[in-house]
């Protein structure tokens, strides 16, 4: 979902029909999250880079 990330899409543009439609026209078999699923899967992409941030940084303050 990181169409969501790039893009400032909102996360119920997983639920759009047209977008549904256009998945499984490209792939049958694709199954596509839930809007709650997308908030969950984006917040812990959000925590990773927060982390690898700090490491490179090496900076104790905080990364918001």
């Amino acid at each position: 979902m990181l169409i969501i990330i790039q893009h400032d899409l909102p996360y119920s543009f997983v639920e759009c029909k047209r977008f549904r439609e256009l998945v499984k026209y490209l792939c049958s078999k694709a199954k596509l999250p839930s809007r709650f699923a997308s908030i969950v899967y984006v917040i812990n992409i959000d925590k990773i880079r927060k982390n690898k941030l700090k490491e490179i940084s090496k900076v104790h303050s905080r990364v918001f």
